[in-house]
């Protein structure tokens, strides 16, 4: 735990970066600081990841879409 901070103080400044990201680049200690900036890389590389696997699904079911005709 840093110098001078106690866990209710720690706990204040993790809540306030979660709700303020810019917060978390600004004025915290570096043992709060990389929690939070590990948390927010962690997350942000599950959502990309997500997006090119829904990416990859969709053009496959778009190429695989044949037109039928109803006449």
């Amino acid at each position: 735990m840093p110098d001078g901070w106690t866990a209710d103080m720690i706990k204040a400044a993790m809540n306030e970066a979660l709700e303020n990201p810019s917060y978390a680049f600004s004025g915290l200690p570096d043992v709060v600081k990389a929690a939070i900036v590990n948390s927010y890389d962690s997350a942000c590389h599950a959502v990309f990841g997500f997006l090119i696997a829904t990416a990859v699904c969709i053009m496959t079911a778009i190429f695989n879409t044949e037109e039928n005709s109803l006449t």
